[in-house]
């Protein structure tokens, strides 16, 4: 799998890790290697080169004895791979919210993506349309690529605005991976599939987190329901969800120190990951512990099998350091982990 990435004027985007999901993928068997542009060469109208890259790279694959190559990508990226679909001897495309084409009046048009579906001969397609994708004006792109994939006999995968996923880089992170990673991994890995849209179950649950997220230290090990405050009993577990769109996993826990512990540990787009155990503050049913970035994380029970979670990130200085800048707390709901 090539994974092109997308840009952002002339940031660096190369040092960003392909989509969080990709990993399961790795994980199962496909080798996933990343094209690195060079980002003060690029823009609007770099799109040829991108894909003249690409090019030379799946004859490089080839000549070293790869049978199925599937280009990949986000955005600026998704669209290369879609423009190169039309190659008969490719196996997969995967577009994740691919680049839209500006017209007069700095709107965006879905037609070329549209073309480029029509034009795609790749064996397999995958595309993946993000709900709240203001970046593209909020288009509901799926309404038309649909049926157009409906009609070109072959197998397709396809998330639309209305599955859940939210913003341009929707595809990319934890809600994603959790909902759909298994299912793209089928999608791809399935020796035979029958033409038509794909259609699995949706989620991975605790298989998945468990995969993708940093395991609990084995010097630690979980607080038992009577080791913790009455009203903080419900909190008792291994808990999982996603928190933004970074995949999570939280527990109270018992270490060396007196005290409890909280264990945090976090999974993000592509290689971005950590996590730890800091010391757990209770009040009023609610813990709370300081990370070492100074973010607050806040945890409370939402009845008997649910777990909110949330994460308030450090105040920033304004530019006259005189008064914090404003920052906003991102909230998540997690569930017990299927433990065995």
């Amino acid at each position: 799998m090539l994974w092109n990435h997308g840009i952002f004027g002339t940031a660096v985007q190369y040092r960003s890790a392909p989509a969080l999901a990709l990993r399961l993928l790795h994980a199962s068997g496909w080798d996933v290697l990343r094209l690195n542009r060079h980002n003060l060469g690029e823009g609007q109208d770099s799109y040829r080169a991108a894909e003249e890259r690409t090019l030379e790279e799946l004859k490089a694959q080839r000549e070293r004895g790869y049978r199925r190559l599937v280009l990949a990508g986000q955005s600026f990226g998704g669209r290369v791979a879609l423009e190169l679909a039309s190659a008969r001897d490719l196996f997969a495309v995967l577009a994740m919210a691919p680049g839209m084409e500006t017209t007069v009046g700095n709107t965006r048009t879905q037609a070329p993506t549209d073309d480029r579906l029509r034009r795609a001969k790749a064996e397999r397609i995958a595309v993946i349309f993000p709900g709240e994708d203001a970046l593209f004006g909020n288009v509901d792109r799926a309404s038309t690529a649909g049926p157009i994939l409906a009609q070109l006999a072959r197998p397709y995968f396809m998330v639309d605005e209305r599955g859940g996923l939210k913003g341009h880089g929707g595809g990319t992170g934890g809600t994603f991976a959790l909902r759909y990673g298994r299912c793209l991994d089928e999608f791809l890995s399935t020796p035979t599939v029958a033409a038509g849209r794909f259609e699995c179950p949706a989620g991975g649950g605790w298989a998945v987190t468990r995969q993708l997220v940093p395991a609990l230290p084995p010097s630690v090990r979980l607080a038992p329901p009577d080791a913790l405050p009455a009203d903080a009993r419900d909190l008792a577990g291994l808990w999982y969800g996603v928190v933004g769109d970074s995949l999570v996993t939280w527990a109270l826990v018992e270490t060396s120190k007196p005290g409890l512990g909280m264990f945090y540990a976090w999974a993000a787009s592509g290689s971005s990951r950590g996590g730890g155990v800091y010391e757990a503050v209770t009040s009023g049913g609610q813990m709370q512990a300081t990370l070492s970035n100074q973010a607050v994380l806040t945890a409370r029970a939402r009845g008997a099998r649910t777990l909110a979670l949330t994460w308030t990130p450090a105040p920033q200085p304004s530019n006259f350091g005189m008064a914090s800048a404003r920052v906003e707390p991102v909230h998540g709901d997690l569930i017990l982990a299927e433990l065995r």
